[in-house]
Parts: structure tokens; sequence; C-alpha cells
């Protein structure tokens, strides 16, 4: 039995991806039942159904929101950390601040 290659980036994308559509279910029905527990006290009306429905679409939506802006941001930080430790950092000595013997020379006799 052979294994299938994984793609390090692509896989772990695709995990985010399930694991938001499991949330937005889980969300969803959470908010559908409790809504749905709430129309039976308000005579049968839709409206909590909805409204719970709502509830947990926008809250799997933020979820899964904040897992890709963390997703991007680990990804570009460890693109900079690697492209920054393969930087060749040259040195350079500075200039010195003093002015030479010659310098001060010319300065004392004009």
């Amino acid at each position: 039995m052979s294994r299938i290659p994984t793609l390090g980036t692509e896989n772990q994308y695709g995990e985010k991806v399930d694991k938001c559509i499991v949330d937005l279910g889980i969300k969803t029905g959470s908010g559908v039942l409790v809504g749905g527990l709430f129309s039976l006290l308000f005579k049968r009306r839709t409206w909590p159904i909805t409204l719970g429905a709502g509830i947990g679409i926008g809250m799997s939506y933020t979820t899964c929101q904040n897992r890709f802006k963390n997703f991007i941001n680990n990804k570009l930080e460890s693109q900079n950390s690697a492209a920054s430790s393969e930087e060749v950092t040259t040195t350079v000595d500075p200039a010195p601040d003093t002015p030479t013997q010659s310098e001060q020379s010319d300065s004392g006799s004009a």
C-alpha cells in the first residue's frame, strides 16, 4: 500500500477549512435548537429559530476568520524568519567621529 505524499501548506489549509465546516454545522445546529426551544415560548413563531441560526452562522464565521488570519500570519512570520536567516550580514566599520590630525592642524592655523 503506497502512501499519498503530503503537501504541508495545502494540508494545513484543508484542515482549517474542515474545522470551519464542522464548526459551522455545530454552531448553526445549536442556534436552531436553542431557537426552537424559545419558539415554544413565543407561540410557535419562526423568528427565534432564524435568530439562533443567524447567531450560530455569525459565530462560526468569526471563528473561521480568526483561524485563517492566524494561519496567514504564522506563514508570513515563518517566511520572514527563513528569509532573514538566509541573508548574509555585512558589517561596515563606522567612520570615526573625531577629525584626523591633519584636519585639526588645518582648522587651528586659520
